[in-house]
């Protein structure tokens, strides 16, 4: 599971939405086919039943033949949890009187929950949400294996009560499961949370900037609220997620003022700003021109997630337009870049960083390779960038002492690794090196973390007390943090791997500059 997350600055691009309806600036073209244009004598494009008058790079006007049916494309998408980012309100004015407050309440049923040993009651739909790792700036994001939401919810005394949730999407059904308590240690760099056992689900739908959210009865629709308000959309993702589907090549989608920016992977095919109409109804056209003169028209809906940028979708697929420029690497350097070295990647070209990356995989490749050279039993995920050993071999049940079995094990074990990570291929680009404990789902939480994090502890002391060369920088490089079960691993069919999670894992940092 991965661990780290980025906190990325986000950059702030404005859209200003003119009000939507059957005026040129927002007709819609039709079809996402990729088929390359038929330009007739008097300038006409045509795309695949539907046709684009005048000149691209003017403002054009699209006359639609068969436009892209907006609800098919809604009613057949897989969603995926990135949808839901944004900043999602009821009214344009989310800080209602008490009096509105409570006559919105009365729309509503009612229910009665405990966190962190206080009682709430409040409405059974949220009144407004926060969602998405620039939107929603919390600490939780640092756990990049799941996805976070803010949830607000109107409460019997006219108040309003936000819950910090992880959410889940399955078909139309949105999951949330509500934390009690999170921490973040920015000593050790280490982040812990508890989930209650509520679990809170509604069915949804979307509709360009609407979301409707159900339960049972009660319905509510809330709307982004950059196009709430008719005043600026503002975006901070711009580069297409590791992992997304691409269309077109497009690699970059930026809004920029009454324009949007569209780049190519290609850089022999970069493109220009293209003309964007936004309906009301989730319906987006794409047109612009390469350098070449090469002529593009794409039709798509849109999810507007604020500040994590834009999802872009069609009969073909669903195109994730929500990362930072350090996302586009998040996959490459899962678990090995910390909170602060992050930005500093802005100030580096591509090729840079693909020499990080390439030396990042040679190093625990060539760990995996030295532990089996010496026969001890270690996995190296080269995917999350995580060196475990079985807890089990260090310690006994319910103890955080290093048995005798397990200081020898941990002898050779640091003595393959200092080894490796110091020798002068690899010298100085490791700069912390973390320990970390984890237990299984069984028993209390609190319980799980102070026993992980004194295993954790023990095994960085052993560590460093062998007598060798590198004792004294394994010291000062090296951060114990306990996790409980937080981070379980799971099985082929989701089940929790109880022996799996009972671990304790090594995992390096980078050191950028080195």
């Amino acid at each position: 599971m991965k661990k780290v997350l980025s906190v990325i600055l986000a950059l702030l691009l404005l859209l200003s939405l003119a009000a939507c309806g059957g005026s040129k600036e927002k007709a819609p073209a039709a079809n996402s086919g990729n088929s390359a244009p038929v330009v007739d004598n008097n300038g006409v494009y045509e795309f695949r039943g539907y046709t684009l008058d005048g000149d691209i790079t003017t403002d054009p006007v699209a006359t639609v033949a068969s436009p892209l049916d907006v609800k098919q494309v809604y009613a057949n998408l897989e969603y995926v949890p990135q949808m839901f980012y944004g900043d999602y309100r009821s009214t344009v004015d989310w800080q209602l009187t008490d009096a509105e407050a409570k006559d919105h309440l009365a729309k509503y049923d009612t229910m009665t929950f405990t966190i962190n040993d206080t009682e709430w009651t409040t409405s059974v739909v949220p009144y407004r949400y926060e969602c998405g790792p620039n939107t929603f700036n919390n600490v939780v994001q640092y756990d990049t294996g799941h996805h976070w939401i803010k949830l607000y919810f109107l409460t019997e005394d006219g108040g309003m009560k936000y819950v910090v949730c992880r959410y889940e999407v399955e078909g139309n059904t949105f999951r949330a499961l509500p934390l009690t308590k999170w921490n973040y240690d920015d000593t050790n760099k280490t982040l812990t949370y508890q989930l209650s056992d509520l679990v809170w689900e509604y069915t949804f739908s979307f509709s360009g900037p609407h979301l409707t959210l159900s339960q049972g009865s009660n319905s509510i629709t809330l709307t982004a609220e950059k196009f709430l308000n008719k005043e600026y959309f503002c975006q901070g993702g711009e580069y297409l997620a590791p992992g997304s589907a691409t269309f077109e090549n497009v690699d970059t989608v930026r809004i920029v003022s009454t324009r949007i920016n569209v780049e190519s992977t290609n850089k022999e095919d970069r493109y220009h700003s293209a003309v964007g109409a936004l309906t009301e109804d989730g319906l987006l056209t794409l047109s612009w021109k390469n350098h070449e003169g090469k002529q593009y028209v794409r039709q798509l809906v849109y999810f507007l997630c604020g500040f994590d940028g834009i999802v872009l979708a069609d009969m073909d697929g669903y195109y994730l337009y929500t990362a930072g420029y350090f996302d586009r690497y998040a996959d490459s350097l899962n678990g090995s870049i910390s909170v602060e070295e992050k930005s500093a990647l802005e100030n580096m070209d591509e090729e840079q960083i693909q020499q990080i990356i390439e030396k990042r995989e040679n190093l625990l490749v060539d760990l995996a390779a030295a532990y089996q050279d010496a026969g001890l039993n270690v996995t190296v995920n080269e995917e999350t960038g995580e060196i475990v050993m079985d807890s089990s071999v260090l310690f006994a049940v319910d103890s955080a002492d290093v048995s005798a079995e397990g200081q020898s094990f941990l002898m050779q074990f640091i003595t393959v690794y200092t080894s490796v990570v110091f020798n002068e291929k690899y010298n100085g680009f490791v700069s912390t090196i973390m320990v970390e404990g984890h237990t299984d789902t069984s028993g209390d939480y609190d319980y799980n973390l102070e026993l992980s994090q004194k295993r954790a502890d023990s095994v960085k002391n052993y560590c460093v007390s062998v007598d060798n060369e590198y004792g004294s920088i394994l010291e000062d490089m090296m951060v114990a943090a306990g996790y409980s079960f937080t981070n379980p691993i799971y099985t082929e069919d989701g089940q929790v791997d109880m022996d799996a999670s009972r671990r304790v894992a090594f995992r390096f940092l980078i050191n950028l500059t080195a």
